[in-house]
């Protein structure tokens, strides 16, 4: 319930247009069509949310999107008001009813006063807990139908803009200076059913502008260009492609992420590797004298096994599902997993697991079990896993197969 009670701002940006057409815009680096086009990509979000809202004033909408790209830094507080306010009006208390259920109006004076009260630290007879209580039971009724009183409409007004304010202050997003509390209720004060949606747009606006330069697409080598930003954003308001289309944006933002994911990816390992570099030394030594060990089988891949006991049924196949149980350690004899230790055998798919483990239960006869000595790259590779898996660890097993899954 408390998920519900808390306002957040729509990341989706959902925007009509009227076809304006647009100059072509001079796209001279990478910089340039990242900046552009993600301003186009998010001016350009489909129509259905702002139009579920109210299909009457998409315009509003954009013109307090256009406001906020202009306006002056705010206050923390000035930023939560605006958002509380446009939450109870146009999403809690959609179309003055709460819930959306018509028998709820919405009470925005006492709402508001509920809200106020927080936020001079006014006490209330109900405690948090026993409001979003009160709060699940009203939905509760709501949904079945049942009759609620006037008294608990009133309640249900008061606690929603109490709740959500109260519950804001104590989580430390409130700041609870003076001077900073009138100014979230004059900001408060100048949202109303009839321009929330156009101040809806303008926080929209306001976030776009202090955000999304800090992307993870922009780096040193790819800085943010603010003003190509707004220019994408504004072009998609007008669904003017004189200088790119959305599908264009689309292909060029997803590999402009992968891109990057994957330089992420390579830049990681190398710092890995600097690491935990000796992990593989160690490994390898390790795996080198086990082999000489009797009983010790070596596959073409590098894995290496042992029989324990050899069992006599059916050999799964990559696509089975087995039971198992098993106990993993590091070389130094480290415990990272054990069911044996939980007391309870395992279950997953033969494909689904380290190539380590893949290759060894296609070996492995029902009612086997199995020590394995697996390579750091048929297990978890450069990968950190958890607190005793560094990268370029090998790892221990043993392993004994109970059953295939039907």
């Amino acid at each position: 319930m408390k998920k519900i009670l808390l306002f957040s701002i729509v990341a989706t940006l959902i925007l009509s247009s009227c076809g304006k057409k647009h100059q072509v815009v001079e796209l001279n680096s990478e910089a340039d069509s990242t900046s552009y086009m993600l301003g186009y990509l998010s001016g350009s979000s489909s129509l259905n949310y702002i139009t579920n809202m109210d299909s009457t004033k998409v315009e509003d909408f954009k013109d307090g999107v256009k406001e906020g790209l202009e306006a002056e830094e705010l206050s923390q507080n000035e930023i939560m008001a605006l958002s509380f306010a446009n939450f109870i009006y146009s999403q809690y208390c959609k179309n003055g009813f709460v819930f959306g259920d018509s028998t709820l109006v919405a009470d925005f004076n006492t709402i508001k006063e509920g809200a106020f009260d927080a936020l001079d630290k006014k006490e209330y007879s109900m405690a948090l807990d026993s409001i979003f209580s009160f709060l699940n039971d009203i939905m509760r009724k709501s949904m079945q139908k049942e009759t609620i009183t006037s008294e608990e409409l009133n309640t249900l007004n008061y606690v929603i803009g109490y709740a959500n304010i109260k519950n804001s202050f104590d989580q430390g997003g409130i700041d609870g200076t003076p001077e900073e509390i009138e100014k979230f209720k004059n900001r408060y004060n100048e949202v109303n059913q009839d321009n929330s949606i156009n101040k809806f747009g303008f926080i929209i606006g306001y976030d776009f502008k202090e955000n999304v330069c800090n992307q993870p697409l922009f780096d040193l080598n790819n800085p943010c260009n603010l003003d190509l930003l707004k220019a994408g954003l504004l072009a998609a308001f007008d669904q003017d492609t004189t200088t790119v289309n959305l599908e264009k944006c689309n292909e060029y933002i997803q590999s402009l992420q992968m891109r990057k994911y994957m330089e992420a990816e390579k830049k990681k390992a190398e710092e890995n590797k600097i690491l935990y570099g000796d992990n593989i030394e160690k490994g390898e030594n390790f795996l080198a004298e086990n082999g000489k060990r009797e009983g010790v089988v070596t596959t073409t891949s590098g894995l290496q096994y042992e029989i324990i006991k050899k069992g006599n049924g059916a050999t799964p196949t990559a696509n089975d599902k087995v039971r198992v149980h098993y106990h993993g350690t590091l070389i130094d004899g480290t415990v990272f997993d054990s069911s044996i230790d939980r007391g309870e055998p395992a279950e997953f798919g033969v494909s689904q697991v380290i190539k380590g483990w893949t290759e060894a239960l296609q070996l492995m006869p029902v009612g086997s079990k199995w020590k394995l000595y697996i390579p750091y790259d048929l297990a978890y590779g450069d990968k950190e896993v958890s607190e005793e898996i560094k990268p370029y660890s090998t790892l221990i097993f043993e392993v004994e197969l109970l059953d295939i899954v039907k």
